[in-house]
């Protein structure tokens, strides 16, 4: 009878689960593949450092690789057919396709240093009350407190007691509790700033647009899934970066360097 039970559960998330296709296509409307790029060349990075203090003269380490395969296990894990059905709805909005375009805008040197120009400027002349308010409103909304708490215990508090212990300090539950709700406020504020800005051509209805796609319950789930699958695949990476760059010292080994491809194959080593 339990055999059976096992079976059918299994069967049940089979048939639920989001399909390849559609996290594949999600990736590709949502403009999540040129992110999760960074995150290979931030892992990269941490690879390289922790290498060179083993002695390597190429200290490239692999983990990165795994990043977009984890993402998207996670990514179709948690969110079902229907669910992602609505998700990349969402994205067939026209105001949700002019902000993804902005957002990938934002990575430019030269939109970088407009950016900066534009939080002067509205120090000194602010934008209409209506709109600062709906961008407020947009914010909560994807980044609720609920989620940006649990992603800073997930993903930062671990690592910040380690750098604590490390140094002989064991943080209290008041200092933690205090450094929580830092980090929300500047996700927040962080974020909020960033909107002002890359909505700053939008029309005032194309802003409540953005407004009431922001508050449906596919952008919920979305967010919720994005925030989980950053998690765990930075949290696999790091712990299988640690546990064998431990394993090199122990044995006074060198790490070893597996060669690199081009960045194209980087890209594409996790589809």
């Amino acid at each position: 009878m339990l055999k059976k039970v096992l079976l059918l559960l299994s069967s049940v998330t089979v048939l639920f689960a989001a399909t390849p296709e559609q996290v594949e296509r999600y990736l590709l409307l949502s403009g999540s593949e040129d992110q999760l790029i960074e995150f290979e060349q931030m892992v990269d990075g941490m690879g390289k450092m922790f290498a060179a203090r083993g002695g390597s003269d190429a200290p490239l380490m692999q983990d990165s690789q795994m990043l977009p395969i984890r993402f998207r296990e996670y990514i179709q894990r948690n969110l079902s057919e229907d669910e992602m059905d609505a998700v990349i709805a969402n994205y067939g909005h026209d105001v949700l396709r002019k902000l993804i375009q902005a957002q990938v805008l934002m990575e430019e040197p030269e939109t970088l240093q407009s950016y900066r120009q534009f939080l002067q400027r509205i120090q000194d002349d602010p934008l209409p009350t209506n709109r600062t308010e709906t961008v407020k409103g947009i914010i909560k909304k994807l980044y609720d407190e609920k989620t940006l708490t649990d992603f800073f215990d997930q993903m930062f508090l671990p690592m910040v007691e380690k750098m604590g212990r490390a140094g002989g300090q064991k943080m209290t539950g008041e200092q933690i509790d205090a450094l929580g709700k830092r980090f929300v406020k500047q996700m927040r504020v962080s974020n909020y700033n960033a909107m002002l800005f890359m909505t700053r051509d939008f029309t005032d209805s194309e802003l409540e647009a953005l407004d009431e796609i922001s508050g449906n319950s596919a952008s919920s789930h979305e967010t919720r899934a994005v925030f989980g699958a950053i998690v765990y695949a930075m949290g696999e990476a790091m712990h299988n970066m640690t546990r064998r760059m431990a394993t090199m010292v122990k044995n006074h080994q060198h790490p070893v360097v597996i060669p690199q491809g081009n960045d194209a194959n980087r890209s594409n080593a996790g589809k």
